[in-house]
């Protein structure tokens, strides 16, 4: 009877033994496992860091069309006022230009009769 104690005590070393060793395995896999924790923990704030980078760089370029949106109607507008302010010079500058020819064209008809007087005052005399 004693060497079956025996041979139960073996084996319950034995199977301590192996229940000891899946022990510190698992601790091996805990270690693992923390360690893979901690690097998702930091690669999930890296990617949080990026996506706000990436966020506050698209409400600048937002914020920057719009500027430019602004800027063209702005223009637009400038440009529009300017080509009806265009209309009206070369309206004048034309008007002008009529003006200035029915003048010389007075002009031109009252010397014309101005010198047929007087040479038909010099002719009479």
């Amino acid at each position: 009877m004693e060497e079956i104690l025996k041979q139960i005590l073996g084996k319950l070393d034995g199977l301590e033994q192996r229940f000891d060793g899946l022990e510190q395995r698992f601790d091996g896999f805990e270690q693992r496992f923390d360690g893979f924790e901690q690097r998702v923990d930091g690669l999930e704030q890296e990617v949080k860091t990026g996506f706000q980078q990436t966020n506050d760089r698209l409400d600048k370029l937002e914020k920057d069309l719009k500027a430019v949106y602004d800027q063209v109607a702005d223009n637009t507008e400038r440009h529009t006022e300017m080509m009806m302010k265009m209309d009206r010079v070369e309206n004048a500058v034309e008007f002008l230009a009529h003006k200035e020819f029915e003048n010389e064209k007075e002009i031109y008809f009252m010397k014309r009769r101005i010198r047929e007087e007087s040479l038909n005052k010099r002719s009479t005399a």
